[in-house]
């Protein structure tokens, strides 16, 4: 009898270990789907933050029209977004 429930215990105990195991390798790799699309956002906006300094350091746009506003706004946004990845996610 107290075999039997032993056996019992041993096999929900086995069972419930494969079905964690089983989640955390899933979890696993949905962190490594996240971690490289994380890497790829940080390379375009790293590449799009070189890309605006240079144009703004050849003065192609102009502050006093409508486009240079915008530009503008768009550099300030991108400056942002690279100051926030630069400070807040080791590498």
């Amino acid at each position: 009898m107290v075999t039997t429930i032993l056996v019992i215990v041993i096999i929900i105990l086995l069972a419930y270990g494969l079905g964690a195991t089983i989640g955390i390798i899933k979890a696993m790799k949905k962190t490594e789907v996240y971690e490289e699309l994380f890497e790829d956002i940080k390379k375009k906006v790293n590449t799009a933050y070189v890309e605006m300094k240079e144009i703004d350091t050849l003065g192609a746009f102009e502050a006093d029209d409508d486009v240079g506003d915008i530009f503008k706004e768009m550099k300030r946004i991108v400056d942002e977004l690279n100051n926030y990845i630069t400070e807040n996610v080791n590498e």
